[in-house]
């Protein structure tokens, strides 16, 4: 499980990143979310379903990793056969606000398409 205090600045970062990344008044049936488990964070799209008034279909968009032996956090990505890949082009960092500004950028389209 994630340290009380990783938890914590986790949910504060993500929950800025999804309020501004997509805001609720510029996109209705479009939303951005996270779960917590063990040492990840997934962060996960969701999209209102067609004729559906409150049914959410929810697409996995990366996963931060924390390695507690290494006291950093890892960002891996969907590879074609949506399994979890480590994203080579972003290195590893203490700090898990610069590995979401990196998702953000998303140089290589890994991310965002």
């Amino acid at each position: 499980m994630l340290p009380e205090l990783l938890q914590r600045q986790a949910h504060r970062l993500l929950d800025k990143f999804c309020r501004d990344r997509v805001p609720c008044e510029r996109f209705h049936g479009l939303r951005l979310g996270y779960s917590m488990g063990d040492n990840q964070v997934t962060l996960f799209e969701e999209r209102l379903a067609p004729a559906a008034e409150d049914n959410w279909l929810r697409t996995p968009i990366a996963r931060f990793v924390y390695s507690p032996e290494q006291n950093q956090w890892l960002l891996f990505s969907l590879d074609k056969n949506l399994g979890w890949q480590i994203d080579k082009n972003i290195a590893p960092s203490l700090n898990l606000k610069c590995l979401i500004e990196a998702l953000d950028d998303d140089p290589d389209g890994h991310f965002w398409g």
